[in-house]
């Protein structure tokens, strides 16, 4: 048997990417378009669609910018090489809310009671806390104050240490705040 092997620039070019990382409203976002195959230089562009606003698509394949805008959407990236050749995929590049940022927490166990202030405006919203990964409380059970500090929302949650999955010492634990889905980064208490 002859195997035939032919240079990359043989080759009609072909999308290696296959799947795209969510974003944050407000949070750079940056990702690399792959491909193989094709003469050089590989272009790329948006063939149909739009990217979501504040996303701009470089001829290298990177995507770069900052989201201004929660959104899932749909596209088809195209590649051509020099030689005219076009492979194309679609994609979708899904934008969630902000992602929520814990300024402080407070928690006294005499009182019974655990206070987070956070940025984020939780107006409307789901709310989630998670104490060492365990969510403490439905959000019923999550009294909400504009906190005039942070220009963001105080969270508050009454319980014994053991419903709140708080442990001791103080500095052993984790909380994060979820808010619509979208998790903040683990802070620790």
């Amino acid at each position: 048997a002859v195997t035939f092997v032919y240079p990359a620039s043989e080759v009609p070019p072909a999308v290696l990417t296959e799947t795209l990382p969510p974003g944050n409203v407000g949070a750079p976002y940056e990702a690399m378009l792959e491909a193989k195959g094709g003469a050089t230089p590989l272009v790329w562009s948006v063939a149909s669609g739009q990217m979501p606003p504040g996303l701009s698509l470089e001829t290298d394949g990177r995507i770069a910018g900052t989201p201004t805008s929660k959104v899932s959407v749909a596209i088809t990236l195209a590649v051509t090489d020099s030689r005219g050749r076009v492979a194309t995929r679609d994609a979708v590049i899904e934008i969630l809310g902000p992602r929520p940022i814990v300024d402080s927490i407070d928690y006294r166990a005499s009182k019974k009671r655990l206070t987070v202030s956070s940025r984020a405006s939780v107006a409307g919203l789901t709310v989630e806390i998670r104490v060492n990964g365990i969510a403490i409380a439905p959000p019923g059970r999550i009294r909400t104050k504009p906190d005039s500090t942070t220009g963001g929302a105080r969270l508050i949650v009454k319980g014994t240490s053991a419903a709140l999955n708080v442990t001791q010492p103080a500095g052993s634990n984790s909380l994060v705040l979820v808010v619509d889905g979208v998790a903040s980064d683990p802070v620790t208490f």
